[in-house]
């Protein structure tokens, strides 16, 4: 990102009787746009179930990163701790995938005695839930996925249905069954002990090839330079050539013929083409995408008598493997078209059917589970049954329904709102309901809501300035009160916003000013979980880092002191200059583009990118980083 974008906070109508800044008072009116009701998209009992798998996966993360538990191998032991943590999420990657293959829908109370998975587990699906768009068309495209869609919004319901999942106890017969069905243990550091190899196929000559994890050479599945070499064929696979394999699996599947639509249905079409932002699910376009690009030399079928597996070994000798070929062939006819090739290409990294990097996801929610930690919201029995307790998730809602409703009667140059930790907290609530959160968007905003999962952090500083800005513009309140320096802040901006503080606190009616406790403050801090740092910017980013620190303890002497955290961002940002009316927002998922192309993660935590542009003078289409991979 070069300069500052001249981005200004939305317009907004001027206000009349039906559509003024909402009035919130607890549990009592909710307003979205022109809409207003008394029942709350999400409830309390919504979010104490949600809190507790937070907590559950905390203490997981939290035993895997101490790497002390007798069951990590000794060669992830020796690792950093947020190595020993992306190796343990890719094994749960693969157990989700299992479960998944074998999982089958029942009623609710048969479903948990005979079907809810362990937290690894659960962690995997939530994380997928957060991603609302892909996981809605995956679970249109992929066959083994269609299953989840029956589900709905069964796996918050299960977690309201068992209490604290914490405490739950699956029977022997629950365990057995997962035992056979999965191949693993129950538990996920028994499963990690033991669980070492994952089954790709030879896309030559359908040999079945085991691949470890992790081994000293750092060629293992979940590490960087992953290769495995075919006993059969001797032909060598690496996590392109895979991506290539999945990639032209889908690209042959022909939405003219019976046989593929009555085998894969919708999975006749392009990851990525399915379903959009305005328009949901978009069938006849992605059927339209699909017919153009099958025009792609060299991708094109050679001749009308080819079979399918000629045609797929064709384009395997064609690109030799590699995703730049494919990239070639398709970026121009795709960009006249106006459709986000970058899209479509981000769902094909590896082998896996899904189309979210999982395992980056899971990296990327549990910095937000840490966050919550910070906030003091995941210690045991924090919100129990005390009604000042309740009151402050009560807040959190209506917070979260302001920030809808902020979404709704935006006129102005188009943004990405960035919410705070208990406003982001409500959202994932939200959509883990499945196609209930999508309706409900349709409904109150006239389009999906998407959650971004990756964007830059520079993007995520500019754009949460901007939506501070706006909701001061709507409500007449601060957005944050957490006492962190703000985008732009200098001292008298601190003191002002301090004062405004302390004579919010005399007045705490509205929900959309949090009480004076601590942990209710410390949640308005921004949620920044999403964000990523420019590639190789780790030494830079830690510099910049210890800088904010120096500054914020030196201005705290000045004004009242706040409770002690991390800054959200690491950028100190001009006011807005007078619009001009671009979009400042990702285009569909662009900013969630997570394709590798001979990248991984460096020495310092973060992404080294293949380099600019490759042979063909193609751009290598890097958003980095990529937490699917390990440098040890």
């Amino acid at each position: 990102m070069n300069d500052e974008p001249d981005i200004a906070p939305p317009n907004y109508p001027e206000p009349d009787v039906t559509d003024v800044p909402p009035d919130y008072s607890a549990g009592t009116l909710y307003t979205i746009g022109r809409h207003k009701f008394h029942t709350p998209l999400v409830q309390v009992s919504h979010l104490k179930a949600h809190l507790c798998l937070l907590r559950a996966i905390h203490d997981l993360k939290q035993t895997v990163t101490a790497g002390e538990d007798s069951r990590i191998p000794p060669q992830v032991s020796a690792l950093e701790p947020w190595k020993r943590w992306t190796w343990f999420v890719s094994l749960a990657v693969e157990r989700f995938e299992r479960w998944l293959t074998t999982m089958q829908p029942s009623p609710l109370s048969q479903w948990i005695q005979e079907e809810l998975p362990p937290v690894d587990v659960l962690m995997v699906w939530q994380a997928y839930m957060l991603n609302p768009i892909w996981y809605a068309e995956d679970c249109d495209r992929i066959p083994m996925l269609r299953k989840l869609r029956t589900l709905g919004r069964r796996l918050l319901t299960a977690l309201m249905e068992v209490g604290d999942i914490n405490e739950h106890n699956p029977s022997s017969a629950r365990r057995d069954r997962w035992v056979d069905r999965t191949h693993t243990t129950f538990d996920p550091l028994d499963a990690a002990m033991l669980l070492k190899m994952h089954s790709v196929e030879c896309p030559q000559c359908s040999t079945r090839i085991d691949c470890p994890f992790i081994d000293p050479l750092g060629t293992g599945y979940s590490q960087l330079n992953f290769t495995a070499q075919c006993t059969s064929c001797s032909l060598v696979l690496t996590r392109e050539s895979l991506a290539v394999v999945k990639f032209t699996h889908d690209f042959a599947l022909n939405p003219q013929s019976p046989e593929d639509l009555d085998a894969y249905g919708d999975g006749v079409c392009m990851a990525g083409t399915l379903r959009s932002v305005q328009k949901g699910i978009t069938r006849a376009q992605a059927m339209d995408v699909k017919a153009f690009i099958l025009g792609c030399y060299p991708l094109s079928r050679p001749t009308s008598t080819t079979s399918k597996w000629e045609w797929q070994q064709a384009i395997y000798k064609t690109t030799g493997f590699s995703m730049t070929p494919i990239l070639a062939a398709i970026l121009s006819p795709m960009t006249a078209k106006s459709f986000n090739v970058q899209r479509v290409l981000s769902a094909y990294s590896d082998d896996r059917p899904f189309s979210v990097d999982l395992v980056g996801s899971v990296v990327r929610l549990s910095t937000f589970v840490d966050e919550l930690y910070n906030a003091h919201w995941l210690e045991p029995g924090h919100f129990g049954e005390d009604a000042e307790d309740d009151l402050v998730l009560s807040q959190a809602i209506s917070r979260y329904h302001a920030f809808l409703d902020l979404i709704a009667t935006s006129t102005g140059p188009k943004i990405l709102f960035v919410p705070t930790l208990d406003i982001d907290l409500v959202w994932h609530t939200h959509q883990m309901m499945g196609d209930v959160y999508h309706a409900k968007c349709a409904k109150y905003l006239q389009r999906f809501l998407d959650h971004y999962d990756r964007v830059e952090e520079n993007m995520l500083a500019y754009c949460f300035d901007a939506t501070s800005r706006a909701w001061k513009d709507r409500f007449g309140l601060q957005y944050s009160y957490c006492g962190c320096a703000l985008p732009g802040d200098k001292i008298g901006d601190r003191l002002s916003r301090l004062k405004s503080r302390l004579r919010n606190s005399l007045n705490t009616t509205g929900d959309l000013v949090p009480l004076q406790r601590e942990d209710a403050v410390l949640a308005t801090h921004a949620s920044v979980h999403n964000a990523f740092p420019f590639p190789g910017k780790g030494p830079i980013r830690e510099k910049r880092l210890e800088k904010i620190r120096k500054r914020t303890h030196r201005d705290r002497k000045k004004e009242q002191p706040n409770v002690p955290h991390e800054p959200a961002f690491l950028h100190f940002l001009p006011i807005y200059k007078e619009p001009k009316g671009q979009s400042v927002v990702p285009n569909d998922v662009v900013l969630s583009y997570s394709w590798v192309l001979g990248g991984g993660i460096g020495n310092d935590g973060y992404t080294i990118p293949s380099g600019g542009a490759n042979d063909s003078g193609v751009l290598s289409m890097y958003m980095g980083p990529s937490t699917n991979v390990l440098n040890i």
